[in-house]
């Protein structure tokens, strides 16, 4: 497939889908194509007296031996209903956005969660960075987490997933500011 992202102001080809959008990698070989670059390769195409034929190439790495982790941390509450919430700790390129935000949103809600009085902690909440989160298996920390504590998840009454945040997004020369 080729995939174009019209819709990003800046002009990227990079697209990090996030688990809301049911993503499911695999392996379909694909390349993704900015504003741009879309737009010029659907010019040429629609200019082209005849059909139009491209070999794709996709290289990758798979790195069998690499190891990650949940981190959990819990805040006990009156009755054993949970509350999780979660974000991922790898990222797929630096930046404090991706995500030592959603890290920083966790970590901040565990700490004040953990100072509230006893009395007031109705639910049991637990807080899960997840790690592997860029793996074929997305979201692979979850999956993990899920798959490994069954007990918990059958007493889970929500599931808060926190990252990425900004107070505002401006585009200034082709870049997010």
């Amino acid at each position: 497939y080729i995939l174009i992202l019209s819709g990003f102001r800046t002009g990227t080809n990079r697209l990090y889908p996030d688990i809301g959008q049911s993503v499911e990698h695999d392996g379909i070989p694909g390349v993704i194509l900015g504003k741009s670059d879309g737009e010029a390769l659907v010019s040429t195409i629609k200019a082209s007296p005849t059909p139009i034929t491209a070999t794709m190439t996709v290289l990758g790495d798979v790195v069998p031996d690499a190891q990650s982790a949940n981190i959990v941390g819990v805040v006990k509450g009156m009755t054993d209903d949970v509350i999780i919430v979660n974000t991922h700790h790898d990222a797929a390129f630096t930046g404090a956005v991706e995500d030592a935000s959603g890290i920083s949103m966790v970590l901040a809600l565990a700490k004040y969660w953990a100072n509230f009085p006893y009395q007031f902690r109705i639910k049991t909440v637990y807080f899960v960075l997840e790690g592997n989160h860029w793996d074929w298996n997305y979201p692979s920390g979850s999956w993990h987490f899920i798959n490994n504590s069954p007990d918990i998840m059958s007493r889970t009454c929500a599931v808060l997933g926190l990252e990425h945040i900004a107070q505002r997004v401006d585009v200034v020369d082709g870049h997010y500011v």
